[in-house]
This record gives C-alpha cells, sequence and structure tokens, in this order.
C-alpha cells in the first residue's frame, strides 16, 4: 500500500522502487521457507531444517529438526574428525542405502557461526598466508535465519526446492480509493522438501567461547 501522493516525486521511479521491494522481501521469504518453513499446513514450503518423521501437525506444520550431535571444532584432529563422522551419516539414506556425498556436503549457519567455522580451519601456510582448509571440501553458506549454535548440514541434489514462474506484481490504483493510495499485490508459488529425513542434519556448535 503507497499513499498516491508519493508519486510526486516521480511516479516511474517510485514504482520502481516499490517493485525492487517486493522482489527483495519475496527472496528473502524464499530463503526463510526453503530453510525453515513449516509446510502445507501453513502456506510454506517444508525446509530443511524441518523434521519430516514429525507430520505435518495441524495448524502448526512440521517441527525442527532435533539435534544430531554436537561439533566443537575445538583443533585440528578434532575438526577432522567430527566433519568425518557428520558426512558418514549423511552418506547414508532414511532406508539405509549409501548415497556420494563427496564434494556436494553443505552448511548453513548464521553469519557469526560461519565466520567461527572459517576461522577455526583457516591456517597460515609457510609463506605467510592465511588460506582456509575446511576438510572433505565442505562448503559454508550463511544465512541469517540460522540461530546461534545451529549448524545445518545437507546434501546437494538431495532437496527438492522449486519456484513456479517469477514474482508476478500487480497495480490496483481504486481499490484503496478512500485511502487516497495505490496497492501493490504479489505472488509467486513455490515448493520444497527433503527427500529424506537424512538430506539434512542439525547439529550445535559449542565452541566453549
Amino acid at each position: 500500500m503507497v499513499p498516491k501522493d508519493i508519486e510526486s516525486y516521480g511516479p516511474v521511479w517510485v514504482e520502481a522502487f516499490v517493485r525492487t521491494q517486493i522482489v527483495e522481501t519475496f527472496n528473502l521469504a524464499l530463503e526463510q521457507g526453503f530453510l525453515r518453513g513449516a509446510g502445507p499446513e501453513v502456506d510454506e514450503p517444508i525446509g530443511l531444517i524441518k523434521d519430516l518423521s514429525g507430520g505435518n501437525a495441524p495448524g502448526t506444520g512440521y517441527s525442527d529438526k532435533t539435534s544430531t550431535g554436537t561439533l566443537t571444532l575445538a583443533n585440528s584432529t578434532t575438526i577432522v574428525n567430527e566433519l568425518s563422522s557428520v558426512i558418514k551419516q549423511l552418506a547414508v539414506k532414511e532406508n539405509g542405502k549409501k548415497v556420494k556425498v563427496k564434494g556436494k556436503v553443505y552448511v548453513i549457519a548464521n553469519p557469526v557461526d560461519a565466520i567461527e567455522i572459517e576461522t577455526r580451519c583457516t591456517v597460515l601456510t609457510q609463506d605467510g598466508k592465511y588460506v582456509q582448509a575446511i576438510p572433505f571440501d565442505v562448503k559454508v553458506l550463511e544465512s541469517e535465519f540460522m540461530n546461534d549454535g545451529e549448524l545445518l548440514f545437507f546434501v546437494e541434489g538431495r532437496n527438492d526446492a522449486f519456484i513456479g514462474g517469477g514474482i508476478n506484481v500487480k497495480k490496483f490504483d481504486q481499490t484503496l480509493a478512500l485511502e487516497d493510495c495505490n496497492l501493490y499485490v504479489a505472488k509467486q508459488f513455490a515448493f520444497g522438501k527433503a527427500r529424506d529425513n537424512k538430506a539434512a542434519l542439525l547439529y550445535t556448535l559449542s565452541t566453549g567461547e
């Protein structure tokens, strides 16, 4: 809803600004939905962090996964052993069948925890350069929708996330005539669901700091 008087600043500029804000809002909503969406019960995708075994509870949808374990990243040896354990867990589907995961494992963390992971996996080389050396080529992704201490590991290709077309934005200049406002309505269709409950695993980060 945008007051018509704002168009005095330039109708073309104002409409472009409004549409840009709508697109950015939708992008954030999609990130949140694909990560933490509670499912069709609340008109959301089923997020990666959701426990598929818990069912689609009336009114609330799917609940979050429980933590599979705790990672400390205490030292280089511990980091290798802990990440090895995570990857081995991801390499077995819920039905017990093995799946190739090398080079396909990602971890999602909030920006602060992502820096913590990268810091503990940064080494100083003999030629005086700092390089990141995360074992097993695990890739770090940042999301502001992850809580402190939450690490969500997932395997690329083991989660369905689809968007049905672009964002459809419509402008209505008479709907809110009494309020002297223009109404912008936007919608987009999205679907998200992991292939099974072991496509993504939640861990707790505890560095003792």
